[in-house]
């Protein structure tokens, strides 16, 4: 079902039939849609503003999904020289949807910033458990050790 938003673009709602997730989304497109009485605009921050605020609070900004960015390699280099530039910590090399090839040049661009991190854990549904890249792959406690080392730095 399509239904239309308060921003000009349609909103795709999947067929239900709970009356609680009718309910759920009656209130959601009632109130945080563009024009709802909850909507906040997003604004949006420079790369090096938003960096300069994580680091500030501790973080490592790290980019994550780089294949879901479909670049090419010379462009997902280009974009993590330019990130590098910035202060970013590093590159998500190991992901459980990313293929051997991606793995391997993001291991390559880890060396801009010198960490190579991954993956993060999105729950059961996920073909890999917490510490697991793509295959099963086991990763070592140095990606860690790398990140708390880039967070004092």
């Amino acid at each position: 079902m399509i239904e239309p938003s308060r921003g000009g673009q349609p909103v795709v709602v999947p067929p239900v039939e709970d009356t609680f997730q009718v309910r759920l989304l009656a209130l959601l497109f009632h109130w945080l849609v563009p024009g709802g009485p909850g909507y906040i605009p997003q604004e949006s921050l420079e790369t090096g503003t938003a960096v300069e605020l994580l680091r500030a609070c501790g973080a490592v900004p790290v980019l994550a999904l780089p294949q879901a960015l479909q670049l090419e390699p010379p462009g997902l280099e280009e974009m993590v020289r330019a990130l590098a530039g910035h202060g970013f910590g590093g590159i998500e090399a190991y992901w459980s949807q990313q293929d051997p090839p991606t793995v391997a040049q993001c291991e390559a661009l880890a060396q801009y910033r010198r960490i190579a991190t991954g993956p993060d854990f999105h729950g059961g549904d996920k073909p890999n458990r917490i510490g697991e890249a793509a295959g099963g792959r086991k990763l070592h406690l140095s990606i860690i050790d790398a990140l708390e080392a880039a967070a004092t730095r």
